[in-house]
């Protein structure tokens, strides 16, 4: 039966639809994915098959496990790519990648690498959260655009060996360490993105040269117009001896000392190079309506508030789901020109006008404590019931009124030291409604800063004037 089956798998595209389940697999030629995907073990895209990922399409990994055993982490899946991802995501119906519980942390799955060399994958209108690194990259070219890129537990993006993508429009926020991380002669180009609340915005290492911006070259592809802001420690780190060109960017200040003091570069140690920051744009760059709209896009539960319990397969028998009669046997090229019709400059999108209204989201139960009811788009398309990330405030962060350190008098957890990270939903009141702990240390310590996060107060968050709902991330160190 398998031998059967491989042989059709090896001739004839296929399509995964609906709900599936994979334990493990090696996508072998060209292949779909459609509605629900949770994956337990590594999937691993052949160097000669391409995965296509539908619109809407949720991709779920169980947490801390691999079937498989194998890959990158023994412990955790991952979506290998030696081939080609294509990835076609829409503006209202995002692609999701995500954790396989209602109560996810950072690092529960290992991430999506990409090492083709020779052909580029696509990912277009993703969300992808809760992985160790969100996007590996390693001598590979993608072009990634309209993506949210958030509370990955290393790393958002790491970018390694002469890889070149190209990454516009998007968001990368709220990763444990860092935005993105280059190195290994790695050159990637990123325009029109918003890199944000992470501990360093973008870090490089060992002849890497990330361009956020260089002018000089006349490419539409360097225009910069990238937001760099309120990352903890630095939003620029340079830790090679090359130039960085980061020109006509937003730093979330006017000020040019101001901004040198969130860049490490020549300025603070001598071995490092320079970072080229000049000319700065203004205060916002982006448009805010697609924005909001990008980050409040539907997705739905994960598979275990959302799948049946899927019935048991014979010894041999692989799950698929039933044919939809598409023909899904494009070439990669053919898939590029479709994704990219009528755009001359992908980059563009985020210019144009912004819908007349939002699209209902699926609040999942971690994120407040109880569902929207009904978006209410205002006259400007915006719904302001709904819960904005923090960066997209109008102060671009939240404001701390009174804060509460956790109590640990009675506990012996002395010899227990780190970070546990605690995301809160804030009201209109300025008052935490619901937290919930999204990277861990241990029971004792995670209940303790989930407690007395509930005890903040916050200057109430705005959005074009008007009182909203935010979430936020509050740091513990123990």
């Amino acid at each position: 039966m398998r031998i059967v089956y491989f042989f059709i798998l090896f001739f004839t595209g296929f399509s995964l639809a609906q709900q599936i389940t994979l334990t493990g697999t090696e996508i072998t030629t060209s292949t779909v994915w459609r509605g629900t995907i949770l994956i337990e073990g590594d999937v691993v895209v052949g160097p000669n098959a391409i995965l296509t990922v539908e619109a809407g399409t949720r991709v779920y990994f169980r947490p801390n496990m691999d079937k498989m055993r194998g890959g990158a982490d023994k412990t955790r899946s991952e979506l290998l790519v030696k081939g080609v991802l294509i990835v076609k995501g829409t503006q209202d119906k995002l692609v999701l990648f995500s954790s396989a519980t209602q109560e996810p942390h950072m690092g529960d799955w290992y991430g999506i690498r990409l090492i083709n060399p020779r052909e580029s994958s696509i990912i277009n209108y993703a969300r992808i959260e809760y992985a160790y690194n969100g996007i590996n990259i390693k001598k590979s070219s993608p072009q990634i655009s309209h993506c949210q890129i958030q509370l990955n537990y290393n790393a958002g993006m790491t970018i390694e060996v002469k890889a070149r993508p190209k990454i516009n429009n998007s968001i990368i926020s709220e990763n444990g360490y860092a935005g993105v991380i280059t190195s290994l002669g790695a050159r990637p180009v990123f325009s029109k993105t918003i890199i944000s609340l992470n501990q360093i915005g973008i870090i490089s290492f060992s002849l890497s040269q990330p361009n956020l911006g260089d002018l000089s070259t006349g490419s539409r592809d360097a225009v910069g117009q990238n937001e760099l802001f309120a990352n903890e420690e630095y939003d620029l780190y340079n830790h090679t001896n090359l130039e960085i060109k980061a020109e006509n960017n937003t730093w979330g200040v006017d000020d040019p000392q101001a901004v040198a003091d969130h860049i490490y570069d020549r300025e603070d140690d001598a071995r490092y190079g320079k970072v080229d920051y000049i000319p700065i744009l203004g205060q916002q760059l982006q448009n805010r309506a697609e924005l909001i709209q990008l980050t409040q896009a539907v997705t739905e539960p994960p598979p275990q508030a959302a799948l049946p319990e899927l019935p048991a397969q014979e010894e041999g028998q692989q799950q698929t789901a039933p044919e939809t009669g598409a023909t899904d046997q494009q070439s990669v090229a053919e898939q590029q020109t479709d994704l990219l019709a009528g755009q001359e400059n992908p980059s563009q999108a985020l210019e144009q006008p912004p819908p007349a209204s939002q699209p209902k989201r699926e609040v999942r139960g971690r994120d407040v404590a109880k569902k929207v009811e009904k978006p209410k788009p205002q006259d400007d398309g915006i719904d302001y019931d709904q819960v904005f990330m923090e960066l997209l405030l109008d102060a671009k962060k939240s404001e701390i009124i009174s804060k509460v350190r956790p109590d640990l008098s009675g506990y012996n957890v002395l010899r227990s030291k780190g970070r546990v990270i605690v995301r809160a939903v804030v009201g209109k009141d300025g008052r935490v409604e619901s937290a919930s702990v999204v990277r861990s240390l241990n029971p004792v310590l995670d209940r303790l800063a989930r407690e007395a996060a509930q005890k903040f107060r916050y200057k109430v968050g705005t959005v074009k004037g008007r009182p909203v709902r935010f979430v936020t991330n509050i740091l513990f160190r123990f």
